[in-house]
């Protein structure tokens, strides 16, 4: 059996607010080149999926937090700059792992 595609997903559910839960959900595809070990390919994958959600739960609980915050003033506060850089770095992160998995392809 030839295995030229893999798929992995994950997903989580989490209660940001009472009766309100939200679900995130990541799901990837990637061709295997020949050579490749498909079990090592569906795990690095995986955890690039995992990862993924795990990043974006951070970033609607920070949300959360912001929204509860009381405004002090209109300049940005260190928490929000804080808050601000945390969710670059997460897209950031998530653009680097898959340049860094389409350049292993190469």
């Amino acid at each position: 059996m030839q295995i030229n595609e893999i798929t992995a997903s994950f997903g989580a559910t989490i209660q940001i607010k009472q009766y309100e839960p939200i679900s995130f959900h990541s799901s990837l595809k990637a061709t295997i080149e020949t050579g490749d070990d498909p079990k090592k390919a569906y795990k690095e994958l995986h955890l690039i999926a995992k990862e993924s959600v795990r990043d974006q739960v951070v970033i609607a609980k920070g949300i959360k937090q912001e929204k509860k915050a009381a405004p002090v003033e209109k300049s940005t506060t260190s928490a929000e700059a804080l808050a601000g850089a945390e969710k670059r770095s997460v897209i950031t992160r998530i653009q680097e792992k898959k340049l860094a998995l389409k350049n292993k392809k190469k």
